[in-house]
């Protein structure tokens, strides 16, 4: 209900994180889509608990970034994708890296999940928590469970955006 009991993608978003970080480290929440053929993320909304805001900001992939999205395209073709990806050391992982960088983010674990349903991939909403080693299995597990509410808003979001 957080999530899909706003008009606006990035006031749910806001009410989600003020929700999640009373069961999880929670201080951002960012929902992208990979643009495969601009070999870029599309950053289209932001939250953290002091505010939230609709965004177009467009963030190129650096080379092994590009290459770490075809791996795991490839994984999800496989059908070998986890619900939610966690990476606890930023440093290490090329996306990730490239995405706190050009947001001005502090070094952050965070937790991706991939919005797909059916074959349909939506976008990916990933949770940042300051610093590494911040989440473990079990906040991964709680996470993964807002998988199909942020499937419907992504959608309507973007369907909403492409109509105005």
């Amino acid at each position: 209900m957080r999530i899909c009991g706003h008009l606006e993608i990035e006031d749910g978003l806001k009410a989600c994180i003020e929700y999640l970080g009373q069961h999880m480290p929670a201080d951002s929440i960012y929902l992208a889509r990979h643009e495969r053929d601009l070999g870029a993320m599309r950053l289209i909304a932001h939250a953290s608990k002091e505010k939230s805001e609709r965004m177009d900001f467009l963030i190129p992939l650096s080379e092994q970034a590009r290459e770490t999205m075809v791996q795991v395209r490839q994984t999800w073709l496989a059908g070998m994708l986890p619900p939610v990806l966690v990476i606890n050391k930023p440093e290490e992982e090329p996306v990730a890296r490239c995405i706190l960088e050009a947001v001005d983010e502090p070094v952050s674990s965070a937790m991706s999940m991939p919005l797909i349903v059916k074959d349909q991939v939506v976008g990916t909403l990933a949770l940042l928590a300051e610093g590494n080693d911040r989440f473990e299995k079990h906040h991964a597990q709680l996470y993964a469970t807002l998988k199909g509410p942020f499937f419907v808003a992504m959608s309507n979001a973007l369907k909403h955006r492409e109509i105005l």
